[in-house]
């Protein structure tokens, strides 16, 4: 099998796969990126897609897909690695039931995740964009940036929130199968946590809104969304919101931060999560495949222009 050179490969979870409320569909718009730029060669790799064949030599690393054919990673200029998840089970190339068969798609998984950056230029080198999804390695990128977080916790020992404010208690990882749900949730003052896997709590923020705040290279977009019910929903995937919800927002002198906290983490693109108290900013975590298409129209056509912007100029 010979594979064909692209200049740009997407690599992406299977549109087909479930998310919350739906599938996860075209999340970073690569069909709309093709049609802008149709003098550059571009294709889709799929997650957890079984049409999937792979071979790979000394002299080749060609993956096939029935949806674009056989492509020839050694020869693509930029690759955009973005899975909904970084869960071994969301990057395999083909879906199994079977263990034995996973763990082998698992290390082809890894192998790619190692040898992209060594093919050609990444978006997000694999590697540091899964470290820096985690929750924990980042918050050390955070704070050399000189970024305000709330305090946090993470442990499985039988503990309590902190005994005199509320705290919200979460997942430390986040799948892409929305089977398993990682909503985050409120715990009062002094609430018992008892959990068997390690579970993150952090001091809850009283932000009548949040920000979510894309960096890509060194602009910074800030979509404010109105939160004045947080305390009763504090995921926002579980609050109604309308368009009059959301708006730009100029962030000042954190953008500079935000973009060094950005390099902090080896990273061109990362979406932040964050909270405003007055002039202050708290980040709570950092998505390094953050997206955009559960916006407003006019937002999510905003970020979607200026992210497709940003991967163009990445070729040079």
């Amino acid at each position: 099998m010979r594979g064909e050179a692209f200049d740009v490969v997407f690599m992406v979870s299977n549109p087909a796969l479930r998310g919350i409320r739906t599938v996860v569909g075209d999340y970073v718009e690569t069909a709309a990126f093709a049609r802008r730029y149709p003098e550059l060669r571009v294709a889709t790799l799929r997650f957890l897609d079984p049409s999937t064949r792979v071979v790979i030599d000394d002299e080749r690393c060609v993956v096939a897909q029935d949806a674009c054919g056989a492509v020839e990673l050694r020869a693509t200029c930029l690759f955009v690695y973005f899975p909904a998840s970084f869960e071994p089970e969301d990057v395999a190339l083909v879906p199994t039931a079977d263990d034995y068969d996973h763990r082998q798609w698992r290390v082809i998984a890894e192998y790619l995740e190692t040898a992209l950056p060594r093919f050609g230029a990444c978006l997000n080198e694999p590697l540091k964009a899964r470290a820096g999804c985690n929750k924990l390695v980042q918050r050390v990128a955070l704070a050399r940036a000189g970024l305000s977080l709330p305090a946090t916790l993470a442990t499985n020992e039988p503990t309590r929130g902190p005994s005199c404010r509320p705290a919200v208690g979460k997942y430390l990882s986040e799948t892409g199968r929305r089977g398993v749900e990682s909503p985050a949730r409120l715990l009062g003052p002094g609430e018992a946590v008892a959990n068997r896997a390690p579970l993150l709590i952090q001091d809850f923020v009283p932000a009548e809104a949040e920000y979510r705040i894309y960096v890509m290279g060194d602009e910074v977009t800030a979509v404010r969304i109105a939160t004045p019910d947080r305390v009763n929903a504090v995921d926002m995937r579980y609050r109604p919101l309308t368009p009059a919800d959301f708006a730009l927002v100029d962030l000042g002198d954190h953008a500079t931060r935000l973009v060094r906290a950005t390099r902090e983490l080896g990273l061109g693109y990362a979406v932040y999560d964050a909270l405003p108290v007055g002039a202050a900013l708290y980040v709570t975590e950092v998505n390094t495949n953050g997206t955009w298409f559960q916006w407003p129209d006019a937002i999510r056509a905003l970020v979607a222009d200026r992210f497709h912007r940003f991967v163009r100029g990445r070729l040079g």
